[in-house]
């Protein structure tokens, strides 16, 4: 069985999560005002009733008209928040 998990964002250029390990990030959105990115992998690898082993993830979150260096991450998808007057896209790359 496969599970989707999210992770909140902090407003911020550059951040980091940790998921496990052989997971995938699959989008990102926005929920309560706030950017969500969704995570989905396999049960199993939470199975074990121990903490799962991680991999960190380096987000970038970037407004439209500012400047950013992209050092090999992906576009994920782009997040409009207070009803599109500020639209951020997402970037990702895993570590």
């Amino acid at each position: 069985m496969c599970l989707v998990y999210k992770y909140t964002l902090a407003v911020e250029d550059r951040q980091i999560i940790e998921i496990p390990v052989s997971w995938d990030i699959i989008s990102a959105q926005e929920q309560s005002g706030n950017i969500v990115v969704y995570v989905y992998g396999h049960e199993s690898a939470l199975e074990t009733g121990k903490q799962p082993m991680t991999r960190e993830v380096e987000i970038i979150v970037a407004p439209t008209g500012r400047p950013f260096d992209l050092n090999g991450h992906q576009f994920l998808d782009t997040v409009k928040l207070s009803d599109g007057k500020l639209m951020f896209h997402i970037f990702y790359r895993y570590l």
